[in-house]
């Protein structure tokens, strides 16, 4: 049997795992605290993608429209790894004692006798694996409705009532589960924007993903995933949309937590200010912002695929950068610190994960 493109794709991903893991087996066995800290940042970064594909694959069955028939089986075979996803999170619940500092505090006066009881280890883990077990039911009752649309060409009955109720849970769960994850990376630090902050990231993740895979289909497969212009244009305005929702929540948050001057409220902005952090936040946001949204203006831009596709790569490219910006000052305020756990982790659960992927990519989109 000839090779088939799936094949290299395979062969990489099993290289970048081999690395990964070789990488992090001899750093990290020696340094637990960055192998632990490392694992939350490249989770986040990879489980955006996942999340956030459920999310808007919800909010297709709930409002449909054309924006979403190109990408819909590559929300399928994203969605489809959300139990492989939660799997991943094993560790953080293992290593939580290394990850949170909450973790470790005993002094009700030191932390708060309410936050003592929200951040007990077993009401932790119990809020966790409650978060993971809905999201896998919401993956479900989703993909059972995408697949009859893409086998019938119609959408499935009560498509509309699993994407309206869906989105809802979805959107308050994964407000509270983000809250969990990595806001309580700074346990006295607090914002009611920071939910929906991360979920237009776990937007963002998503298109430029969704992007460029149709892209990569597009060209390997043109007489199945051909895409005309006029549905690359809608993807190119609605990661537009999302890079303009994503600053708005970023400056509305800065914005009210300057105005108040409170000290349990600026100590997450004052972790990134020094050492570096504030030139970094400047790539970040000039990046995500700036350039992004500079570029994706341009009509002709957005109608090639090809081109949306180079600006999806950046926008990807900035992710990274941007997730160890929410995740790492907590652990080095005033100065930045990049470990080979870093590098190790992100290509071993980056392998892991695509592989997983691109298995399922290959049943959904019958290729």
């Amino acid at each position: 049997m000839a090779p088939t493109p799936f094949t290299a794709v395979y062969r990489r991903t099993l290289i970048a795992t081999v690395i990964g893991l070789a990488i992090t087996g001899v750093f990290g066995f020696h340094h637990p605290d960055y192998f632990f800290q490392s694992y939350l940042f490249v989770y986040e970064y990879f489980s955006a993608i996942v999340f956030g594909s459920l999310g808007f694959l919800l909010l297709y069955l709930l409002v449909g429209g054309k924006w979403g028939r190109p990408i819909r089986r590559i929300l399928a075979a994203t969605v489809s790894t959300v139990p492989w996803t939660s799997v991943l999170f094993i560790p953080i619940l293992i290593g939580m004692t290394k990850i949170y500092p909450w973790a470790t505090v005993a002094d009700p006066k030191t932390l708060g006798a309410h936050k003592m009881i929200w951040y007990g280890h077993g009401f932790f883990i119990g809020r966790s694996i409650f978060y993971l077990i809905v999201l896998n039911i919401l993956a479900f009752y989703a993909l059972r409705k995408i697949r009859y649309e893409l086998a019938h060409s119609e959408p499935a009955a009560k498509s509309k009532d699993v994407g309206a109720i869906g989105f809802l849970v979805f959107f308050v769960l994964l407000s509270f589960a983000v809250f969990d994850w990595t806001m309580s990376l700074e346990p006295h630090w607090y914002s009611s924007i920071y939910g929906a902050l991360v979920l237009s990231e776990y937007g963002l993740s998503m298109l430029a993903f969704s992007i460029i895979i149709l892209n990569w289909l597009s060209r390997l497969y043109p007489e199945k995933h051909a895409v005309d212009p006029e549905a690359s244009l809608d993807l190119g305005n609605l990661l537009l949309a999302t890079t303009m929702f994503w600053t708005y929540m970023s400056i509305s948050q800065y914005i009210i937590i300057w105005s108040g001057n409170l000290p349990e409220e600026i100590s997450w902005y004052i972790a990134r200010r020094d050492g570096g952090w504030r030139a970094f936040t400047t790539v970040v946001f000039g990046g995500q912002f700036a350039y992004s949204f500079a570029i994706l203006l341009g009509m002709e831009r957005k109608r090639a695929l090809q081109r949306l596709a180079r600006i999806a790569w950046w926008v990807m490219a900035i992710r990274v950068l941007d997730t160890f910006w929410m995740v790492t000052p907590d652990y080095h305020p005033g100065k930045i610190v990049l470990h080979w756990t870093d590098l190790g982790l992100f290509l071993a659960m980056g392998g892991i994960w695509l592989t997983i992927f691109f298995g399922r990519l290959k049943k959904e989109a019958a290729v």
